[in-house]
């Protein structure tokens, strides 16, 4: 006899698959925000002085780093969920903690004040401890 409870649970955890997929979607979209956020208004502002305050502003520094920290973490969540997706082992707990602390992480950061983010850190912190033990 089966939960159901836990099956109603399963169906919204992710397999290691999809949830390589969900963070490579995330960072070619983090990218894709700080080309059209940032990148263009910087190629295109009218003079230096225009340019160097748009890099040193205060939200550009945030997005930047949050960009970079997602560009540090997703090589390797993409690298370990694609390897136990070919090993044929789903690690529905870990791939969807894996795949919220990323989605999570960054746009957290973005979007939100300072502490709103650490759910999404917590989160990635737990799930490389579960890749150790996977």
């Amino acid at each position: 006899s089966s939960n159901p409870h836990i099956e109603t649970m399963n169906q919204f955890m992710l397999n290691s698959g999809t949830a390589a997929l969900v963070v490579l979607g995330n960072s070619v979209f983090s990218k894709i925000y700080m080309t059209c956020a940032w990148r263009f208004r910087i190629i295109l502002a009218g003079d230096k002085k225009q340019r160097k305050d748009l890099v040193d502003s205060a939200a550009f520094k945030n997005d930047h780093a949050a960009q970079l920290n997602d560009a540090e973490y997703c090589p390797i969540f993409i690298a370990v969920l694609l390897f136990l997706h070919t090993k044929g082992v789903d690690a529905p707990v870990l791939s969807s903690l894996a795949a919220f602390g990323c989605v999570e992480y960054l746009w957290a950061k973005i979007l939100l004040p300072h502490p709103a983010q650490s759910i999404g850190a917590a989160c990635r912190y737990i799930s490389l401890g579960m890749i150790c033990w996977e």
